[in-house]
């Protein structure tokens, strides 16, 4: 949760430091019995990720945390009912492709 207030705290603009803070979180949760801990940590480091510009990892890193809890992933098609973690899906991969329109 330090790289989660160092980067609301740093509005928006994560330092190394936070990168690293987020990094170390998913290390040590690995193998962890919590679940969605473990998915939010994978969230965190997503959007962290999201605000340094690291499109790919962040993709990777939203889509990896749906691999703890299965049953919050929707399709992102315009006939499912969107959640939050699809529009921020598909913003990333609006960012891959075009970085200037972010």
């Amino acid at each position: 949760m330090l790289a989660l207030s160092l980067l609301t705290g740093s509005r928006y603009r994560p330092s190394e430091e936070c990168l690293k803070l987020a990094e170390l979180a998913v290390s040590e949760s690995e193998g962890s019995p919590n679940l969605s801990e473990s998915a939010h940590i994978r969230f965190v480091l997503g959007f962290v990720h999201l605000w340094r510009g690291n499109f790919e990892d962040a993709i990777e890193q939203m889509k990896s945390r749906f691999r703890f809890n299965p049953t919050n992933w929707r399709r992102c098609d315009p006939d499912a009912v969107p959640d939050l973690s699809c529009s921020r899906l598909s913003l990333l991969w609006k960012c891959r492709e075009c970085p200037k329109q972010c």
